[in-house]
């Protein structure tokens, strides 16, 4: 049963691809952003984890919201958006968007799952001179690295934790001279 509002997604998608996303998803973990359905104000964005064996089956994995900009502690932060999970080792990090109201802007921070199962916030782990969101985070031989949206820069940038997860470092522009949003990268092959 849908909460009041909401429209289930199951209304939009056909039985074939819902099939399809039923067989490839598992026992997926999705992060979301929270609004009036975590009884929060709209545009008091928030991050919250459901599980399910689809994304049409999604119940909370824990009190949501498991993250709000009051936990940023120090960071003026307004809201927190786009939460990306890594796995590295026995370790589980969060890396989410934080738009913080000093700079207006916004900037990659990130946390950790304690033993206890709460997120311990690090700070911020990437901080430009100009707006940064979406922070696509990754593991490949063994390094870490991090493509946020950087389409005010006109740029995809991909980043190298050094040290990782508290702080980033520029290794390559990876495409400029338009206002790319969200890039992601597939593994193909």
């Amino acid at each position: 049963m849908a909460a009041a509002g909401v429209v289930p997604a199951t209304k939009y998608v056909g039985a074939s691809l819902r099939r399809t996303i039923g067989r490839a998803a598992g026992a997926a973990l999705l992060l979301v952003l929270c609004g009036p359905a975590c009884k929060e104000t709209p545009r008091q964005w928030s991050i919250g984890i459901y599980r399910g064996n689809t994304p049409f089956d999604l119940s909370p994995a824990a009190p949501n919201p498991i993250l709000t900009a009051a936990d940023l502690g120090s960071i003026d932060a307004r809201f927190v958006a786009d939460p990306f999970l890594l796995r590295h080792g026995a370790r589980l990090f969060l890396f989410f968007e934080v738009w913080r109201g000093d700079s207006r802007q916004g900037d990659i921070a990130w946390a950790e799952n304690t033993a206890a199962g709460a997120w311990r916030v690090g700070g911020l782990a990437l901080d430009e001179p100009f707006h940064l969101s979406y922070p696509f985070v990754f593991e490949h031989e063994g390094e870490i690295f991090l493509i946020p949206e950087s389409r005010d820069r006109r740029q995809v940038r991909l980043y190298v934790g050094r040290p990782f997860p508290k702080r980033f470092e520029l290794r390559s522009v990876l495409l400029s001279g338009k206002r790319y949003a969200d890039s992601s990268l597939i593994r193909w092959g």
